[in-house]
This record gives C-alpha cells, sequence and structure tokens, in this order.
C-alpha cells in the first residue's frame, strides 16, 4: 500500500501519516539495536581466567599465540619481537651484544629447517633476511617502513596469528551466526525503516517542477540505508574478532602463572636480547608476556621516519637523512597519479556541485517545515546567514579538494611517457 502512494516525482511534504508513523518506529528500533549490541558486546568479550599458581613449564603454544592469549584474544606489537627471540632461541640466528646497547643480527650458515615455521613466523624470518644484507645487521636497521608499510606488515602478522590460534582451538569467532542473524536483521529492518520514512516524506525532493528529472528520487535513501547497513556490519566484524575456547581459558590460565613466575625471577625485566643463548625459549615467552622488557626495547620493530633510512653503501651501516620534494603526486607512477587525480576530482566534484546543492535544498526545506511563517519572516536574516555560511565553508573546502584531484589528473598526464634515469645505489624506496 505505501508503494502505491509513493511518487518519484513529489516534492517534500514532511513527516505525517505512515512516513511519521516509520520515523518513530525507526527511533524506537535504533533504541533496542543499540541494547540489544551493548547486552552482545559485553557478554562476548574475552575474559581471563584466574592464574594458575607459578610455573615454569613451558606448554607447546608459540609465543605470539601467548601473547594474544595474555591480552584478551588479541595480539599486542611486543608479539614480534617475541617472535624474533624465539627463532634466535631455536638457532634460526644469532643475536650478538656488541655493548650495552648495540646488538647485531647474523643469520645462519647453514639454512634452518623452515617446513616447522607458522606463516607469521616465516613473515619475520623473511624480514631479518630482507634487512641483514651481507649476513647480519645491526637491531637498529629492523624497523618495519614507514606508517603505510608497517600498518599492512602488522595487519598481516596479526591475523595470522589469530588464525594459528584458531587451528589449536585456543579461540574461535567472537561473534556467532545468531548474532550475526539477529543484530543484522535488526539493524535492516531498522535502517529499512528510516530509509522508508524518508522517501515517503520526499525528504530531498525540493519542489515541482515541469522536469522530473530535476528532482531529487526519494528512493536513494533506500540505497543509503543499505549502504549503512553495510558499513556498520563491517564495523562490526573489527570489534574483537576472537575470544576464548574452554581450551583457550586453561592455556591462558597456565601461561599467567608461568608470567608470576618469570616475574618473580630477580634480574629477568633487565636481560638484554643476546641473553637468549643462556635462557633460550624462556626468554622470548617472558617478551610475550611482558616480563621482558629489556629484551623487547632493544628490537625496535619500530615504524621508520620518512626522512630516515639505514644503508650499507658504504659497506659500513649507518642511518642517513633522506629529503623528499613535497609536489602533489611525487614519487608514484603517472598511470596512478592521473587515475588517483581523476577519482578524487570526480568524487569531490560530485560532493561539491551535486551533494552540496541537495543537501542544502533539503535543510531549507526542513527549516521551512519546522518554523511557522512568522518564525522564517523573524529568523530569515539568521537563516539566511547560517545556511550561507555553511554553504561557503563547506563549498570551498570541496572546491580546494577537487582542484587537488585536477591538479594531479593533469601531472599525471603531462607525465605519460617521459622518463628520467638515474644512476646509483638505492638507499630507500618511499
Amino acid at each position: 500500500m505505501l508503494f502505491v502512494m509513493y511518487n518519484p516525482d513529489a516534492s517534500y511534504t514532511g513527516f505525517h501519516g505512515a512516513s511519521l508513523s516509520l520515523l518513530v518506529a525507526a527511533a524506537v528500533l535504533v533504541i533496542v539495536w543499540l541494547l540489544v549490541f551493548a547486552q552482545r558486546y559485553f557478554a562476548t568479550f574475552p575474559r581471563l581466567p584466574d592464574a594458575d599458581p607459578p610455573t615454569n613449564d613451558l606448554r607447546d603454544e608459540p609465543p605470539a599465540v601467548v601473547n594474544l592469549l595474555a591480552n584478551r584474544w588479541k595480539p599486542t606489537r611486543i608479539a614480534m619481537a617475541a617472535t624474533m627471540l624465539d627463532l634466535a632461541a631455536r638457532k634460526v640466528f644469532d643475536i650478538q651484544q656488541l655493548d650495552r646497547e648495540h646488538f647485531v643480527i647474523h643469520l645462519e650458515r647453514v639454512p634452518a629447517d623452515e617446513s616447522t615455521l607458522t606463516s607469521y613466523e616465516r613473515q619475520v624470518l623473511d624480514f631479518v633476511r630482507a634487512r641483514a644484507t651481507g649476513g647480519s645487521a645491526p637491531v637498529e636497521a629492523l624497523t618495519l617502513g614507514e606508517e603505510a608499510e608497517a600498518e599492512a606488515w602488522w595487519k598481516r602478522f596479526a591475523e595470522a596469528v589469530g588464525k594459528d590460534a584458531t587451528r589449536l582451538g585456543l579461540a574461535r569467532n567472537r561473534w556467532s551466526p545468531s548474532d550475526w542473524a539477529g543484530l543484522g536483521g535488526l539493524l535492516a529492518v531498522t535502517l529499512g525503516a528510516l530509509g522508508l520514512a524518508l522517501a515517503l516524506a520526499h525528504v530531498g525532493g525540493g519542489k515541482s517542477t515541469s522536469s522530473s528529472s530535476d528532482n531529487f528520487n526519494p528512493l536513494y535513501w533506500l540505497v543509503a540505508a543499505f549502504v549503512g547497513w553495510a558499513v556498520v556490519m563491517g564495523w562490526l566484524r573489527s570489534l574483537r574478532a576472537l575470544r576464548e575456547t574452554p581450551e583457550g581459558s586453561t592455556a591462558c590460565a597456565h601461561w599467567l602463572g608461568v608470567r608470576q613466575y618469570l616475574h618473580d625471577t630477580h634480574g629477568f625485566d633487565e636481560l638484554p636480547p643476546a641473553a637468549v643463548v643462556i635462557w633460550e625459549r624462556y626468554l622470548s615467552y617472558g617478551a610475550a608476556l611482558g616480563a621482558a622488557h629489556d629484551a623487547v626495547r632493544a628490537l625496535p620493530f619500530a615504524i621508520e621516519e620518512p626522512g630516515t633510512a639505514w644503508s650499507r653503501a658504504t659497506g659500513v651501516w649507518r642511518q642517513i637523512r633522506v629529503e623528499y620534494p613535497t609536489r602533489f603526486g611525487y614519487g608514484e607512477s603517472p598511470g596512478k597519479v592521473f587515475f588517483g587525480g581523476l577519482v578524487r576530482a570526480v568524487f569531490w566534484g560530485a560532493l561539491c556541485f551535486v551533494a552540496l546543492p541537495v543537501v542544502t535544498n533539503v535543510a531549507y526545506s526542513i527549516i521551512k517545515d519546522v518554523l511557522t511563517a512568522e518564525q522564517r519572516t523573524s529568523n530569515q536574516l539568521y537563516i539566511v546567514l547560517g545556511l550561507g555560511l555553511f554553504v561557503i565553508i563547506a563549498g570551498a573546502y570541496l572546491f580546494i579538494r577537487f582542484l587537488a584531484g585536477v591538479v594531479r589528473l593533469v601531472r599525471g598526464a603531462r607525465d605519460f611517457g617521459h622518463t628520467v634515469t638515474l644512476e646509483g645505489p638505492i638507499v630507500k624506496a618511499h
């Protein structure tokens, strides 16, 4: 019946009748969804078990998985250093101490058997090999690159650790199929009711004209509701994707007992990375559990700043500074700059020249619908100034972003077919 009443060419009518009922229903459903989400969020939040008595018995779980268990089923970045120490304890490579604060990685001449390594252990080993050109490297050179590269590296590492914990039966997906069905279905009904209410009220429809194609199609609100549903469900998936299992809780309780034992061991938190020769895997598990502070601190695994780099071009490892031009798209391929500029120009141009006028029209229509004629007359100056200020600020920002995209598009097109060859050692690929 609602679809029979719908006229895509109608102007904004305000909320009344079916549209008002759906709007109220959507508001109530939003509250219900938030309450259900809050209940499931806290009910499924990973919980640490009580620690077992202090013990020095080690189980078979890798240090990175132990780090995940001890941090409520979410790995922390010290898992990378713990994995590196564990590989050293297993003689995959050596960590030697030059003085109090300087350490060097030496790869073994005879490669270790890699068939038993997990994917994230091989990731760390490949990382060390890439840095240890010539068979060795100072630990200061163990940087993960710049922020974007480091985040991608860490994300791949963390996902692999989570998959390994799930494979071992120590972790499971936080949201069960019933959670997905309940939260997803309720959210779909909520956003669907809201989108249909806006569509029936013809919000954004403006005034009718002789050309119906000039009007905003209110059915776009249903499309917006679907996009909003997809965004919220994606956000839901990112909220601590793993939780405990009975086996995982048992293992976690044991490792918390190991952590207490290592905390009680005098001087353990002050051991350097080279002490792995003596303490073997105890040091790597201590790092994973947060009980080997100095060993972790000496293995940076840091994000490398764009203006710094480690080089062995002269035969000796040294840190150098690098300066870059700051022009649009510098350092990227012409094709990437061109198509990136095209996407930016289209996106920001659509927001500036299409979306902004529509939003302004909707805002003005809502104000007219809410205020009486007398109120509009007495507050006309403030309404005009407010909307004018909004349009000027938003329009200026969007237009600047649009121009930036155009500049990239032009620069990328101009660089097609033009190359410059520079000879010399590559110090850093930024």
